[in-house]
């Protein structure tokens, strides 16, 4: 009931707000004489902000943008006041020393982290909850008995009303029309809302009667006898705000106008009519009874009936354009995002944890508006080298969500299946979550594994709600629940299996990633080319956990050496019981080749996005500097004058073959070699051009 108390608060205070903008304008449309219509529109869109939690559309062009933020702000601190706790009674006595003296009483601790592990609290046998009630809920309570004694009185009266009217004659005929007649009213007024009759106080006749009768027959016509109920039903909602009964005795006094107009409009006669209302002019009855032809506000609908022309062909479109424009303006909510996102959506970044800070990868996933997970998985991706490994998500540039769930799938033949609910510590301080991903029993147990993980966030604007979805997939080794038995071991982003052959292609730089049994106290790597076994131990310490080292040439590397290698690995294991277990496994190792351009005249290095012009690597020939054929001594550079063709053996060998110049049958052709992929040449040699003449190919 608190939240439903809140809700209708936040929809009286938008409500109020739009009551202090229409008082204006309804005083600005009286002055421009404007028909009656465009002052009951504005209590219209008054009636809908009263019974409709948000706005009917959003509109850039809403007028609502300085008061939404108020109001919700308002309301979440009204919502986020809590009763005040009792403190439990203490029942133990203090401890006493040896000595009979009380103990000193225990250190504070330290604060705790602002994140923590996702692990089962363990639930203590009693709790002591806060007693009492919070303010909000006494609200509640006092609002809710408002509304109950509003409607119930509102109910007595109809009812009150209805008993009087059970002896009213009915007058009239089928061509003429019917009314009925009492003695028991003072005045003419509409009843009922399904089956809808005026009733007339008993000796009203002639003249009077028939002014009276098409006043009421309009209100029917318009529709009236049940726009009112509803809007006095939504303002006993809303009992405790003045500006809305004001509101409600506007909206009665407009619709009085409106079929003051039309009553002028069909007979022409503003003085008879005006007659007919002085005549009638009765007090009210009560605050909560149908209001009577000359009930309310008599004294202004005489002047203006006195005062009345027929309006202007153009007042119509003009009622209908006002009418357009309080849609947009009042009835709608300004556009989302409001100031409580600063105006944008967070993006998130994927960071996943590795030994190695170098390798952390982070991603910037975006603000998908209509992701489709997981039918389509989604493009970014990450890898883990280790079998449970942490996940970072930070939200960037937006504020922390309301509510968010994180969904889990196991990704089977290139389709995500059985999703499940996992937890997220939150990271408040951070804008971020830390999640740990555990093995799955539906996981192949072996190999590498691959899941999608959609983050579905919920950020709340008082009533208003916007949700958004980010995907990522996550590869990881794929390892039964439970603790391990063996090594997992994963060169780059693959996992190594301990079979002895060379099935895993990993590049020189990456990392090869170990993770050891828990019961595993010590362990040794060694490594060696295959074909050069000089074992060399690269990493050994106690066991448990997960240790790294890059991928590097073994044995050196002499210069020409090809750049490529099979490698040997044993890692030995020594476990709880003293025991020791060798795995073997090897690897095919090689350094990324540079990309060259379709003309052989650019290179383009591993890792880079641009291309690298080769005429400002290689030097000048050193023939050159004896040659003073067209200044060729006097060049600095080959900038604007290399033509030739090259290529790489592998990822640091590769040779290129130019020639400078239109020279005869290509007599000045060079080649240069380079043994560091490409990021410096040296000249090796030329054809004699005593002996041949020659075409490079």
């Amino acid at each position: 009931m608190t939240n439903l108390f809140l809700m209708f608060l936040q929809m009286s205070l938008m409500a109020a707000g739009v009551t202090v903008i229409a008082l204006p304008l309804r005083w600005l449309f009286r002055r421009l004489r404007l028909p009656a219509l465009a002052c009951v529109l504005l209590w219209l869109v008054v009636a809908l902000r009263m019974v409709l939690p948000v706005g009917m559309v959003t509109s850039s062009f809403s007028l609502m943008g300085w008061l939404t933020p108020a109001v919700e702000e308002r309301v979440d601190a009204l919502a986020r006041m809590e009763p005040a706790a009792e403190a439990p009674p203490t029942t133990a006595a203090p401890a006493e020393t040896a000595d009979g003296g009380a103990a000193a009483a225990p250190e504070e601790q330290p604060a705790a982290p602002s994140f923590s592990i996702p692990e089962a609290a363990a639930t203590p046998e009693t709790q002591t909850e806060p007693e009492g009630l919070s303010l909000p809920d006494i609200l509640a309570r006092v609002w809710l008995a408002g509304v109950i004694a509003v409607w119930g009185y509102t109910l007595f009266s109809w009812l009150r009303t209805r008993a009087l009217l059970s002896t009213a004659v009915r007058k009239g005929s089928i061509r003429e029309g019917w009314w009925w007649e009492s003695d028991r009213i003072p005045t003419a007024f509409v009843f009922g809302v399904i089956r809808p009759r005026v009733y007339v106080p008993a000796g009203l006749e002639g003249e009077n009667l028939r002014w009276v009768r098409r006043h009421e027959e309009s209100h029917i016509q318009l529709g009236h006898h049940w726009v009112k109920p509803l809007w006095f039903l939504a303002a006993g909602v809303h009992w405790f705000n003045p500006l809305l009964w004001l509101a409600w005795a506007l909206f009665c006094r407009d619709l009085e106008l409106q079929c003051d107009e039309r009553v002028l409009k069909s007979c022409g006669s503003p003085r008879e009519y005006s007659a007919a209302l002085l005549a009638l002019v009765s007090h009210r009855r009560g605050p909560l009874l149908p209001t009577g032809f000359g009930e309310t506000g008599v004294k202004d609908r005489i002047k203006r009936a006195l005062k009345w022309k027929p309006a202007a062909r153009w007042a119509a479109v003009v009622v209908a354009v006002l009418g357009t424009l309080l849609v947009f303006t009042l009835a709608a909510d300004p556009t989302f995002p409001d100031t409580g996102l600063d105006g944008q959506y967070p993006t998130l970044r994927v960071h996943l944890e590795t030994d190695d800070t170098e390798g952390a990868e982070v991603v910037n996933m975006g603000a998908p508006e209509d992701a489709d997970w997981p039918e389509t998985l989604p493009e970014t991706a990450c890898t883990a080298a280790t079998p449970s490994p942490w996940v970072d998500l930070y939200l960037d540039n937006g504020q922390f969500p309301d509510q968010w769930v994180m969904t889990e799938y196991l990704v089977e033949d290139g389709t995500a299946v059985n999703p499940r609910e996992v937890e997220l510590s939150t990271q408040r301080a951070e804008n971020g979550f830390l999640l740990r991903v555990e093995p799955r029993e539906d996981a192949p147990g072996t190999g590498m594994e691959t899941r999608v993980y959609v983050l579905s966030c919920t950020w709340r604007a008082g009533l208003r709600t916007h949700e958004l979805e980010y995907a990522f997939r996550l590869t990881l080794p794929s390892v039964p629940p439970g603790p391990l038995t063996e090594p997992v071991v994963v060169a780059g982003d693959q996992r190594v299996e301990f079979d002895g052959d060379a099935s895993v292609t990993a590049a020189m730089g990456e990392m090869l990633t170990i993770t050891l049994p828990e019961e595993v106290t010590a362990y040794t790597l060694e490594g060696a080319e295959v074909g050069y076994e000089a074992w060399r131990t690269l990493s050994q310490g106690g066991g448990g956990g997960s240790f790294g080292v890059r991928l590097e040439y073994l044995g050196g590397h002499a210069l020409g050496d090809p750049s490529d290698q099979v490698q040997i690995y044993t890692l030995t294991c020594t476990w709880v019981d003293g025991s020791q277990d060798g795995y073997l496994f090897t690897i095919n190792a090689y350094t990324p080749r540079p990309e060259w351009d379709a003309e052989n005249l650019r290179i383009r290095y591993p890792g880079d996005t641009e291309l690298t012009e080769l005429d400002a690597l290689i030097p000048v020939p050193a023939e050159l500097a004896n040659q003073d054929l067209a200044g060729r001594n006097e060049a600095t550079d080959l900038v604007g004058l290399l033509s030739g063709t090259g290529g790489m053996v592998d990822g640091l060998n590769g040779w290129f073959v130019f020639t400078i110049g239109p020279a005869a049958g290509n007599a000045d052709t060079y080649v240069y070699r380079t043994y560091d992929g490409g990021r410096t040449w040296a000249e090796t040699g030329r054809p004699d051009p005593q002996e041949m003449y020659w075409y490079p190919s």
